[in-house]
């Protein structure tokens, strides 16, 4: 299944792969399972309100080690500490699989 949903200023993209859900960008979603942080986890990226409905149990944030934007902001890692943080800096290229049932990370 694979659902679109377009607002004013975004779009969001929900892909259900058995009860598994992933869930990417800027509006209010349901819960996930992955969420890709937006913008290398800025702090305009992802509201609060946005990541604790998407209650997401891994988030994953791709930024460059030592950017020079501070990236992700301590904000967003902070708001997002109740779930596994897997970030690209950190560990390189991040894999995940699934069955459709158990989400493994593959690194």
């Amino acid at each position: 299944e694979y659902t679109r949903r377009h607002s004013q200023n975004s779009t969001c993209n929900l892909i259900v792969y058995g009860c598994l859900k992933k869930f990417f960008i800027n509006q209010t979603p349901p819960s996930a399972s992955v969420l890709k942080v937006g913008h290398h986890g800025s702090d305009t990226s992802s509201s609060e309100t946005f990541i604790h409905k998407a209650s997401p149990r891994y988030s994953v944030i791709s930024v460059g080690k030592d950017n020079e934007y501070g990236h992700p902001h301590e904000k967003v890692l902070y708001t997002l500490s109740s779930s596994t943080i897997l970030r690209t800096d950190i560990m390189g290229t991040i894999l995940i699989e699934t069955d459709g049932e158990v989400l493994n990370v593959i690194n």
